[in-house]
Formats: structure tokens, sequence, C-alpha cells
């Protein structure tokens, strides 16, 4: 896969773009709700409004031209899976939500 497209209206986390960028796959997606929490515009890939389609066609076209800096999002976004997403982390994450329902 060359790249994840997300063109979500409205997305509250995006769980998609976790696993592709976990598979090196850089990854476009739409700008609001929880994808700007997940990516950086840039570096593992493309923040884009949603509904925009000329927007959308700019970032796949990037990503097609230049295969160098695709496979450098690609591995920023590994980077960003193993620094900011692991098992660990997502379990205390889980943990705290049960203590503050206690």
């Amino acid at each position: 896969m060359d790249a994840l497209l997300l063109p979500s209206w409205e997305e509250p986390f995006g769980r998609a773009l976790i696993e592709a960028m976990a598979l090196e796959i850089p990854v476009i997606a739409t700008n609001v709700g929880g994808p700007p929490e997940i990516i950086t515009d840039g570096q593992e890939g493309y923040l884009v409004e949603p509904r925009n389609a000329r927007a959308w066609a700019q970032a796949i076209m990037e990503l097609a031209r230049d295969r160098k800096r695709s496979h450098e999002m690609g591995l920023a976004g590994r980077q960003r899976v193993e620094e900011a997403f692991t098992r660990e982390q997502h379990v205390s994450c889980m943990l705290d939500v049960y203590r503050s329902a206690l």
C-alpha cells in the first residue's frame, strides 16, 4: 500500500491511522477530530480539510511524486507509533479511565 487515506468528515480517533503508521505507510487524514492528535502535518503524512477534493488530490500527488519523502513519512510514522502508542501506554490510559469512573 502506498498510502492510507482517511477522509472522514468527523473522526473521533483514527485507529486505522496508527495501524498504517505501524506498517510504515504514510497517511493522509482529515484535519478534524482525532487525526491531528495522532499525526503532525508534513511529518508522518498530511492533514487535509474534509470535503476539499482539490486539497486531497494535491496531498495524494505529493506522495506519489516524491517517493523518497513518502518513504521518510512512513518511517516517521513507525517511530511515532513506537514512541506514543505502545501497549503499556494504552493499558495505562485505560486504567486511568477506569480509576476516574470509580
